[in-house]
């Protein structure tokens, strides 16, 4: 299972196609934020990567679960993503 976890995190819609050019879900740090106060949670690790689509911006990934539903949660990568990983103890992977 650990392994087909790292396949969605590296490309969560390698399945199926999203709308627009870009298949991979950007979200700001406050819509993470705004997940996490809906009850969603946060499970390490963490990965910091280059972006599949953006070769040229590092991102935060990480799977967010809520009522037993996981989700791909991608974040630009930032002094706040940074800190809030810190404050949290929140175990991250370089990819």
């Amino acid at each position: 299972m650990e392994t087909s976890l790292l396949r969605a995190i590296r490309n969560p819609f390698a399945a199926g196609k999203t709308a627009g050019n870009d298949p991979v879900d950007h979200q700001t740090f406050l819509d993470l934020m705004r997940k996490l106060d809906e009850c969603w949670q946060i499970e390490p690790p963490v990965y910091i990567m280059t972006s599949p689509s953006r070769s040229n911006q590092v991102v935060v990934r990480m799977v967010i679960w809520r009522d037993g539903r996981p989700q791909v949660a991608t974040v630009p990568d930032a002094d706040d993503i940074r800190q809030y990983l810190a404050d949290h103890d929140l175990r991250q992977e370089n990819l």
